[in-house]
């Protein structure tokens, strides 16, 4: 899908180098690695200059309040449901990503997922 039929999502996004030579990143699966990076796509970064001193800083503003729907993954990335519930299930166990709001089919709420640094602490 290209990126002017999802306008929300950019060309291009920062990516920790660490993130994907760690031990934890190694155990996933492409599937998993995919949805990780998925998420961090959906990121909203900003830059902050530092004063006099020029040097820029990345800010994340939203890494507590990712949304990723099963419907999405199906539609428009082509992973069943079963597929997404199992990368879901190991970004959660080594780290990545956390669930912020369990959300339900029934209520219709969305799952809310937030990024995490839990990944750095396995061995």
């Amino acid at each position: 899908m290209r990126n002017k039929d999802r306008p929300h999502q950019k060309p291009y996004f920062y990516v920790e180098r660490i993130s994907m030579r760690c031990p934890a990143a190694k155990k996933l699966t492409g599937k998993s690695l995919y949805i990780y990076l998925e998420f961090l796509q959906r990121r909203i970064i900003h830059t902050l200059n530092r004063g006099k001193s020029g040097k820029e800083s990345k800010v994340c503003t939203n890494a507590r309040q990712l949304e990723f729907t099963y419907s999405d993954a199906e539609k428009n990335h082509d992973i069943s449901e079963r597929q997404f519930r199992a990368a879901i299930k190991q970004l959660v166990k080594y780290g990545f990503i956390d669930i912020v709001q369990q959300g339900g089919y029934l209520c219709h709420y969305k799952t809310v997922y937030g990024l995490s640094e839990r990944w750095r602490d396995i061995k």
